[in-house]
Protein backbone atom coordinates (compact mmCIF):
# COMPACT_ATOMS: atom_id res chain seq x y z
CA UNK A 1 0.00 0.00 0.00
CA UNK A 2 1.23 3.57 -0.91
CA UNK A 3 1.69 5.84 1.58
CA UNK A 4 1.03 8.94 -1.17
CA UNK A 5 -0.86 9.74 -4.31
CA UNK A 6 0.97 9.26 -7.35
CA UNK A 7 0.85 12.90 -8.07
CA UNK A 8 3.34 13.57 -4.95
CA UNK A 9 5.03 10.50 -5.51
CA UNK A 10 6.04 11.55 -9.44
CA UNK A 11 7.96 15.11 -7.56
CA UNK A 12 8.99 13.84 -4.24
CA UNK A 13 12.24 12.93 -6.07
CA UNK A 14 12.57 15.93 -7.52
CA UNK A 15 11.60 18.13 -4.38
CA UNK A 16 14.07 16.13 -2.25
CA UNK A 17 16.89 16.88 -4.32
CA UNK A 18 16.01 20.53 -4.67
CA UNK A 19 15.55 21.20 -1.17
CA UNK A 20 18.79 19.10 -0.52
CA UNK A 21 20.51 21.54 -3.40
CA UNK A 22 19.02 24.36 -1.69
CA UNK A 23 21.23 23.58 1.35
CA UNK A 24 24.20 22.83 -0.24
CA UNK A 25 24.44 19.82 1.04
CA UNK A 26 25.48 16.47 -0.12
CA UNK A 27 23.55 13.02 -0.02
CA UNK A 28 26.18 12.38 2.58
CA UNK A 29 25.70 15.34 4.38
CA UNK A 30 21.63 15.26 4.50
CA UNK A 31 21.30 11.68 5.24
CA UNK A 32 23.42 12.37 8.60
CA UNK A 33 21.50 15.34 8.93
CA UNK A 34 18.31 13.79 8.81
CA UNK A 35 19.67 10.14 10.61
CA UNK A 36 19.01 8.39 7.41
CA UNK A 37 21.45 5.82 5.51
CA UNK A 38 22.41 7.67 2.49
CA UNK A 39 21.42 4.29 0.60
CA UNK A 40 17.83 5.06 1.39
CA UNK A 41 17.84 9.27 0.35
CA UNK A 42 19.63 8.32 -2.58
CA UNK A 43 16.90 5.88 -3.56
CA UNK A 44 14.14 8.32 -2.85
CA UNK A 45 15.95 11.01 -4.14
CA UNK A 46 16.05 8.56 -7.83
CA UNK A 47 12.56 7.81 -6.99
CA UNK A 48 13.44 4.05 -6.47
CA UNK A 49 11.64 3.54 -3.42
CA UNK A 50 9.10 5.54 -1.46
CA UNK A 51 9.92 7.14 2.03
CA UNK A 52 7.71 6.53 4.78
CA UNK A 53 6.60 9.37 6.65
CA UNK A 54 8.92 9.61 9.56
CA UNK A 55 11.68 9.54 6.88
CA UNK A 56 10.38 12.77 5.21
CA UNK A 57 9.43 14.58 8.72
CA UNK A 58 13.12 13.93 9.48
CA UNK A 59 13.76 15.47 5.83
CA UNK A 60 11.92 18.06 6.41
CA UNK A 61 12.93 19.08 9.77
CA UNK A 62 16.49 18.90 8.11
CA UNK A 63 15.99 21.03 5.42
CA UNK A 64 13.64 23.66 7.00
CA UNK A 65 10.49 23.26 4.79
CA UNK A 66 6.99 22.39 5.69
CA UNK A 67 6.80 18.61 5.12
CA UNK A 68 3.76 19.51 2.78
CA UNK A 69 5.99 21.36 0.41
CA UNK A 70 7.80 17.65 -0.84
CA UNK A 71 4.30 17.09 -2.50
CA UNK A 72 3.04 20.32 -3.74
CA UNK A 73 0.64 21.25 -0.20
CA UNK A 74 2.82 23.72 1.80
CA UNK A 75 -0.32 24.10 4.17
CA UNK A 76 0.40 20.65 5.92
CA UNK A 77 2.52 20.35 8.92
CA UNK A 78 4.44 17.26 10.09
CA UNK A 79 2.06 17.00 12.65
CA UNK A 80 -0.33 16.48 10.82
CA UNK A 81 1.47 14.56 8.44
CA UNK A 82 2.57 12.02 11.53
CA UNK A 83 -1.88 11.81 12.33
CA UNK A 84 -2.21 10.71 8.47
CA UNK A 85 0.70 8.04 8.86
CA UNK A 86 -1.02 6.99 11.94
CA UNK A 87 -4.28 6.86 10.52
CA UNK A 88 -2.94 4.71 6.93
CA UNK A 89 -1.07 2.09 9.64
CA UNK A 90 -4.27 1.87 11.62
CA UNK A 91 -6.66 -1.54 11.05
CA UNK A 92 -9.89 -0.73 8.62
CA UNK A 93 -11.98 -0.92 11.65
CA UNK A 94 -10.07 1.93 13.62
CA UNK A 95 -10.28 3.80 10.24
CA UNK A 96 -13.21 3.60 10.03
CA UNK A 97 -13.84 5.19 13.65
CA UNK A 98 -11.86 7.55 13.38
CA UNK A 99 -13.10 8.72 9.97
CA UNK A 100 -17.14 8.59 11.03
CA UNK A 101 -15.98 10.76 14.27
CA UNK A 102 -13.80 13.44 12.55
CA UNK A 103 -17.17 13.81 9.59
CA UNK A 104 -19.31 14.01 12.58
CA UNK A 105 -16.82 16.93 14.26
CA UNK A 106 -17.04 18.53 10.99
CA UNK A 107 -20.55 18.60 10.46
CA UNK A 108 -21.01 20.16 14.45
CA UNK A 109 -18.35 22.80 13.33
CA UNK A 110 -20.49 23.83 10.18
CA UNK A 111 -23.77 23.83 12.08
CA UNK A 112 -25.23 20.67 9.98
CA UNK A 113 -26.94 17.97 11.57
CA UNK A 114 -25.04 14.76 11.90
Amino acid sequence: MSTWSEQALENLPGRLREARKAKGWSQEAASERAGLHLQSLSRYERGEIEPGVSAVVRLAEAYGRPMGWFFGDEGLTAEEWTIIEAYRLAPESLRLYAFEGSRRALQALRGSPP
